[in-house]
């Protein structure tokens, strides 16, 4: 799904610190893909706020973008520790296309990709997880 969070299934609107120093450009994608803000934007609204289609056709316009939807990466191939390919799973069909490039984006939203690239990582009970910090651990202690 185009969006993530920031589809009309979910509801949350896509916002945050972007165009930081010391690196300006990240963000402007959420720019380039997200309706203007307006009156009667934001969280929690109705579907057609979110424009998923806008989303579908700014991304439809890259030409070097390769879209697959409903498909879930199990196997990532490296050289050299950098990504050589990715191999999908269709969640419908079962299919399988290994996909063969010089750049990946990781949009699973869990990181499987860089997991499977052997990437570094780090868990923690510590401190905040999750999509904008909306669980904090307080105590992972059993509760008896």
């Amino acid at each position: 799904m185009l969006g993530g969070n920031g589809r009309s299934e979910v509801r949350v609107w896509p916002e945050g610190h972007t165009r930081q120093q010391p690196f300006t450009h990240i963000g402007e994608i959420v720019e380039e893909i997200c309706p203007p803000k307006a009156k009667g934007t934001g969280n929690a609204k109705g579907g057609a706020v979110y424009d998923d289609e806008r989303k579908l056709n700014v991304v439809r316009a890259e030409p070097r973008i390769k879209l697959f939807f409903e498909h879930r990466v199990n196997a990532v191939e490296t050289t050299n520790k950098r990504i050589v390919s990715v191999t999908a799973q269709n969640i419908r069909s079962s299919r399988r296309v290994k996909v063969i490039g010089r750049f990946f984006a990781d949009c699973t939203g869990d990181g499987t990709v860089g997991f499977l690239a052997g990437a570094d990582y780090e868990l923690s009970n510590e401190g905040n997880m999750g999509a904008s910090n909306l669980w904090n651990v307080l105590d992972t202690a059993d509760p008896k």
